[in-house]
């Protein structure tokens, strides 16, 4: 997994030279070209706005295909903005919650469904798209890494009584590919077909 700035001017002077080296659009396509040549793409460890990589080998052991990554900001006790992010390795079936900031591991947890896709809600649920057959959540909130249980909650498309479980598995109407939360905090999902799941009312 890798963290790059798309703000130059927020990117670290990592050289000390004074100003922020980074791949950029030199002739003005559009497109950052990836021959060397053309100079536009800078090596590997060049860029200061390639603010960290992390191999993940240690916490997913095995995994090949890590899909599912998902963004999140929580404010700490003092108001400050603490960022993580959770990344699912569909081989493994594992999660893992990353510092934001610098990328390490602050927990691994085998998921209750296999990862192919994340996406959050307001209370902190990461709702997990579980390719080809069952979508599922993890309560962030509550699986810290302080500990989590990891008892996996199952219940149908109709059926509301995993909602206050830490990890659920959810057997839904139609077999989830893609997943995303709205703003009223319901799950959609599409593949073999497109439905909604309403977590206050489970349809």
């Amino acid at each position: 997994v890798s963290r790059i700035s798309v703000l130059a001017e927020a990117c670290p002077d990592t050289n000390g030279d004074g100003t922020v080296t980074t791949s950029s659009d030199l002739n003005g396509d559009g497109v950052i070209s990836t021959n060397p040549a053309d100079g536009e793409m800078l090596a590997w460890g060049a860029d200061d706005c390639v603010l960290w990589f992390r191999d993940l080998d240690d916490v997913m052991p095995g995994e090949g295909l890590v899909r599912a990554i998902a963004a999140q900001d929580i404010e700490g006790p003092d108001g400050e903005l603490i960022e993580y992010v959770w990344v699912g390795g569909y081989s493994t079936q594992t999660a893992a919650k990353l510092d934001g900031a610098t990328g390490e591991p602050l927990l691994t947890v085998r998921a209750p469904v296999r990862t192919y896709g994340f996406a959050l809600d307001g209370t902190g649920k990461l709702w997990i798209s579980g390719y080809p057959n069952a979508m599922g959540f993890i309560d962030t909130l509550r699986c810290t890494e302080m500990g989590c249980d990891d008892t996996i909650c199952t219940a149908g498309s109709e059926d509301d009584s995993c909602d206050g479980a830490v990890m659920a598995s959810i057997q839904p109407a139609h077999g989830p590919y893609g997943i995303t939360v709205d703003f009223n905090q319901r799950v959609w999902i599409g593949g073999s077909g497109t439905a909604r799941y309403d977590p206050s009312a489970p349809a």
